[in-house]
């Protein structure tokens, strides 16, 4: 009866230690076991992508990933997540850790934001589940989860830092250096946000609020370290982003600025490129990434022409800066509106043989029988389902926001900074992986969820106003 009673509960107690200013009532052990239990069935729920496929989901770049061997063009802390996570024994293990990171990080934001209902948050899972791309990105064996949680803990620290204590900083903290590591593009979108929240927060006299955004910054800073003696000492290359030129080389290349360069000034630039510049393929991907392409066969690969890029990526923005800015921009507005979260699941015919013989070689015959019977392997995973939910909620939640609105409801809260801040994150996520990268719905679906979870935030903000309202003007008609 006594665990019954505490289901009825509210309020748990897990959690409320964490946050300055949380009234919530303590229901000691069993409150706490509940508040953990409550985040393992958030984090169950979000891998529902991972037990529908029977296998958790497989990019081509998982191959890189799940082997330790360092690789220039991949993050070796994200490869150190894998192996930690799943120590040579499930490769479920790591999928598992990455849905009870981010059912945890959630169920601490809604109490941060305001939100401390247990109700809140099981319908935050059941939102964000049903119809955004988190759980594709829990459920994949890739760091692109990493991404949006970046933000939002960046988020936290910057603009609710004063609400946290001192073992919640720590952890926001510890979470956000591994969130930052796992892939290269987060460290210049995390550092280019909290200049502009810490601006934000600056211009708020007349007490400006920068503790967070220095913690942030710190954040940043540990990472960048770690990148520069890691490239340093492993690749003997000190640099933050060793592969960066050759990325934005390569799709410089692809939409017609770099070619117009080589065109122009072999030999007398890049004189290894120039050799093969009528051999190069079509698009950035092929250059970069086909086996038989001349980068990697004739050209030594992102370790060979990583001088020859950095060349040939600041001769074409001097000699044509409008081309270069044509190509970003229109990549970027393309980017704004490629975000189906679905778009990778499919068979890997090109790299399946690699990926078996490595999860052979790590997980065992068992994993690759798995492997071998999910429904991404055989092209059955229901993606048109996954795209008609995920634009049903957001049409739904945006409805939900305009009639709110039109009845006179309003916000109360940060959570119309949030989604001011998710909006700015999904814009500047756009802009530099298109620029950089190319349009790959991957990169803009990574973060779409958090623009989601910011609109039914929003949205729970409005209906808590609109019920204050009622519930003040009930006693006024009472006594008339």
């Amino acid at each position: 009866m006594r665990i019954y009673r505490l289901l009825r509960k509210r309020e748990f107690h897990w959690g409320t230690d964490m946050i300055r200013g949380d009234d919530s009532r303590t229901y000691g052990l069993e409150g706490r076991i509940y508040g953990f239990a409550l985040v393992a069935i958030g984090a169950v729920i979000l891998l529902w992508p991972a037990f529908l496929n029977g296998f958790p989901l497989i990019f081509h770049d998982t191959n890189s990933y799940v082997r330790m061997a360092p690789e220039l063009p991949r993050s070796y802390f994200y490869k150190l997540f894998v192996y930690l996570t799943g120590l040579k024994a499930s490769i479920w293990t790591t999928a598992t850790a990455q849905a009870l990171i981010a059912s945890a990080a959630i169920w601490c934001f809604l109490r941060l934001m305001g939100f401390p209902d247990r109700r809140y948050f099981l319908i935050a899972i059941a939102v964000l589940a049903a119809g955004s791309s988190l759980p594709i990105y829990t459920s994949f064996i890739m760091p692109d989860l990493f991404t949006g949680l970046m933000f939002m803990l960046l988020f936290a620290l910057i603009f609710l830092d004063e609400r946290m204590s001192r073992i919640l900083r720590l952890a926001a903290f510890l979470l956000l250096v591994l969130a930052i590591a796992t892939h290269s593009s987060h460290l210049v979108l995390a550092l280019a946000i909290t200049l502009l929240g810490g601006l934000w927060q600056f211009l708020q006299r007349p007490k400006p609020k920068l503790s967070g955004a220095l913690l942030s910054l710190a954040a940043i800073v540990t990472v960048a370290l770690c990148f520069y003696v890691y490239h340093g000492k492993v690749h003997h290359r000190y640099a933050l982003s060793p592969t960066g030129s050759t990325f934005l080389m390569a799709n410089l290349l692809e939409y017609g600025p770099a070619r117009a360069e080589l065109a122009e000034r072999c030999p007398h630039i890049a004189p290894k490129l120039c050799t093969y510049r009528t051999r190069l393929r079509p698009t950035a991907d092929n250059i970069l990434w086909d086996a038989d392409s001349p980068f990697n066969t004739r050209l030594g690969g992102f370790e060979g022409l990583a001088g020859e890029a950095r060349e040939v990526v600041s001769a074409t923005i001097v000699d044509h800066p409008g081309l270069v800015l044509q190509m970003s921009v229109g990549n970027s507005a393309s980017a704004l509106v490629s975000a189906d979260p679905a778009a990778d699941i499919e068979r890997m015919d090109a790299s399946v043989e690699l990926l078996r013989h490595m999860l052979l070689k790590i997980y065992g015959s068992q994993t690759v029988r798995s492997f071998d019977a999910s429904m991404q392997e055989h092209n059955m995973f229901p993606r048109p389902l996954v795209r008609i939910l995920n634009g049903a909620i957001l049409a739904l939640l945006i409805a939900g926001i305009v009639f709110m609105l039109v009845r006179g409801a309003r916000s109360t809260s940060v959570s119309g900074i949030f989604l001011g801040f998710a909006l700015l994150a999904y814009f500047m996520n756009a802009v530099l992986c298109a620029t950089t990268s190319g349009v790959h719905d991957r990169y803009q679906a990574r973060l779409s969820w958090l623009v989601v979870l910011a609109l039914l935030l929003l949205l729970f903000d409005l209906l808590r106003y609109a019920s204050r309202r009622r519930q003040h003007a009930e006693p006024l008609n009472a006594a008339v």
